[in-house]
Order: structure tokens, then sequence, then C-alpha cells
């Protein structure tokens, strides 16, 4: 992909990590903090990526562990995804510390917080279902209460396709990224499927949405249409680069609607959501995406669509919500918000339908992310300034050997 030239250039900054680990575990070898140098410094470059680079940080270490460790992952939703990355390299820097000069403290001390994370993340993913019995009812509530979506990808006649996922009692039906015709007038899509939507509550008396994706003035454009019109719409912030050269970005951000009950007049009424593809990757654009449901439209290209569809398991535990992608050429699927991927199909063209529990959406911490970045970020430019000055290291940690 054209976007890995840029994470083959990462590498480059990347390798100060490193440096300033070598440099402070030699002159103080007994002293199992500076195993710390490591993962600061390393965490807090990744964090900086995903805020200046135009294809984030979608190789970090979090990225890759990303659907197949869920009791580490479960601590994005204390401190943010990039906790994973922090505990992941201080693990394999005090590791490597310790196989070259057999100091182990720095190890167990990586251990043990690495031990206590999967712990305290199996704790969280397995509560709510520890007293299973034949009364049980799901977290997601029972079949009945499930809302019904469907994706729609490279098709004809994508305006009678929808109505007919509509009168087959979809509560959700999402075009995949770009996919919608960017008509004018009368036939512009916002009011002709705003106009569908009204036809269908006149007859049913149920609620619907229906997710548009189209390009207009440059742009890749997210709507969330309901029977009264968008009720939601950006610009994608993030085209993918090179691949996407042709759209402009856009520069305001997703927003969160009121709650609505849909499926059924009676269901518990929930809040949305929603982004494009690349976007959901970016923390600035999903964090504090306060809803119970985010509806992502994307389009993917090769194998990258099931680690795509893995990785935004982030937005689900950081946000405690449940995400819906639906995708050309990827992997369309459900995360609930635990990071459990629910529902996944390969899709490249034609209709997924599939039934997504309503899990109620979990207790969150937004600003701890935020805080926990903030001081690793400080502990880096500590760590690399004691790296670069052997005088400050000496007199602030003690004894060194040089």
């Amino acid at each position: 992909m054209d976007g890995d030239r840029y994470h083959v250039a990462f590498q480059i900054p990347l390798s100060l990590a490193y440096l300033a680990h070598r440099r402070l575990v030699t002159r103080h070898p007994e002293l199992w903090s500076v195993t710390l140098a490591f993962p600061s410094v390393h965490t807090a470059l990744w964090t900086l990526s995903s805020l200046v680079l135009p294809v984030g940080s979608f190789s970090s270490p979090a990225y890759d562990v990303a659907g197949q460790w869920l009791m580490l992952t479960q601590c994005s939703a204390w401190l943010g995804r990039s906790a994973v990355t922090f505990v992941l390299s201080w693990v394999a820097a005090s590791g490597a510390h310790r196989w070259a000069s057999s100091h182990g403290p720095g190890f167990k001390a990586a251990l043990a917080s690495l031990f206590i994370v999967c712990i305290a993340g199996g704790i969280r993913f397995y509560v709510p279902t520890i007293s299973i019995d034949r009364d049980f009812v799901s977290p997601g509530g029972a079949v009945r209460d499930f809302l019904h979506v469907s994706c729609l990808s490279s098709m004809d006649n994508l305006y009678a396709t929808t109505a007919a996922r509509l009168a087959a009692g979809d509560a959700i039906v999402m075009h995949s990224e770009r996919l919608t015709d960017a008509e004018t007038g009368l036939d512009a899509p916002v009011p002709r499927y705003q106009h569908l939507l009204e036809q269908h509550f006149n007859k049913t008396q149920i609620e619907a949405v229906i997710v548009l994706s189209f390009e207009d003035d440059g742009k890749s454009w997210y709507h969330l249409v309901t029977r009264e019109g968008s009720v939601m719409s950006y610009a994608k912030n993030h085209p993918v680069p090179f691949v996407e050269s042709d759209l402009s970005p856009g520069t305001s951000r997703p927003t969160v609607t009121a709650p609505r009950a849909l499926g059924r007049p009676d269901a518990e009424q929930i809040s949305l959501t929603g982004t494009i593809c690349f976007d959901t990757d970016f923390p600035a654009v999903t964090r504090f995406l306060d809803a119970d449901l985010l509806l992502e439209t994307s389009q993917t290209w090769s194998n990258i669509g099931r680690q795509h569809l893995r990785g935004h398991q982030y937005a689900a535990l950081e946000n405690g919500q449940t995400l819906v992608k639906c995708t050309k050429n990827g992997y369309t699927g459900a995360i609930d918000p635990y990071g459990s991927i629910i529902e996944q199909v390969p899709q490249g063209s034609g209709v997924v339908s599939m039934m997504v529990p309503r899990f109620p959406k979990l207790v969150t911490f937004p600003l701890l992310y935020l805080i926990f970045d903030s001081i690793v970020g400080l502990a880096a430019c500590l760590w690399l300034l004691l790296a670069c000055s052997p005088q400050l290291s000496c007199r602030w940690l003690g004894r060194c050997h040089f």
C-alpha cells in the first residue's frame, strides 16, 4: 500500500526510542526504571503520528494486536489505545534488557503490569456473562430486540434495493463509501431518501435510518438520513494518501444525533453517529463521539479489509459503543462495546444483512485518554533529555557506568 511509505520513513524517528533506551541502560544497568524510556518515547511517537501523519498510526503495536488479544485491549477503555502500545513496548524493552544484561527487575515489573492489565481486562470482559442460566438475557437484549441492519455495495438500482430492505424490516440501511448517486435538484440523494423514509413511516409507523455516502464538490460526504432529513453530515477528514488524491479533506467532525427509537415504536431510544472509513483510525475524530451506535461506511481493498475491521475495535472500546461497518471490497461487520467482532462477512458487492444486538453503552473515560497521552509525552521528553545528557542522567538517576 502506498501509505506504507510514510511508516517506512517513520522508522527513522522511531529509532529515537531505541537510542534513548540503549544509552540509558548502558549508563544505569541496575536501574529498572530506565526500561521505561523505550515505551515512553515509542508510545509518544505513535500518538504524535496519529495527529500529524496522513496515515495516522495504523501500524502501531496496538493496531497489530487488534482483534487478537481482547483481554489486553480492554485497557483502551480506561486509558486509550496508547496504553496497549505502552505495555507491549515496556515488555519488549525490559525483556531485551534482561536478555542482554541479566538484570531482571524491569522485566518483572513489565510482566506484572501486563498480567494486571489482562486480569482487569478479563474481569471487564466476562463479568456481564458470569451468571448464565436458563433465564439469562444477554447484554445485547433478547433476539426480538436486535437491530436489523443491511449493507449495500456495488449494485444496480440502489434506490429500489434500499426500499426493499426497508420493506423487509431493516431499521438501518447503509450504503458503502461513495456508493450513493450524487444527483442534483429533486433527485438529490438526501431529499430523495428522506421521502422514502417518510413513506416507510406512514405505512408502518416504524422509524428507520439510511446512511448515504457520495462524492460532491471534491469531498467524500456522509449523511445520516431520517424522515426529518439529514440529522448528521460531515466530509471525510482523512482521505487515504495517494489512493484518494482526488479528494479534499473536510474540516468538520462527526456529531451525535438525538436519541430515537429504531425498529419498533416501543424500542429503547438510541443515539447515533458515524464515520467514513479511514477516519475511524484517527482517535481525534472518533473520541468523544458519545453515541450508543457508530455507523461506519467504508471501502477497502484486498486482505487489508479484515485488519481494518479489527483495528476499529478501538473506536468501539474507547467510546463504549457498538460499531457497525459497511464496506466494499472488505469485511462488513459489527463490533460490540467490549471490542468483540460479533459479525464479519467479506463483501464486494450486493447486500449483506445482519442482526445487531442492542448493547447498552458502557462507561468510558475520554479525559483519561488525553491525560495518559500527555503524561507519556512529557515522560518521553524527559527520557530523551536524560539520554542526551550524561551529566543530568548521572545527577538525577545515580551512579553511572561508562
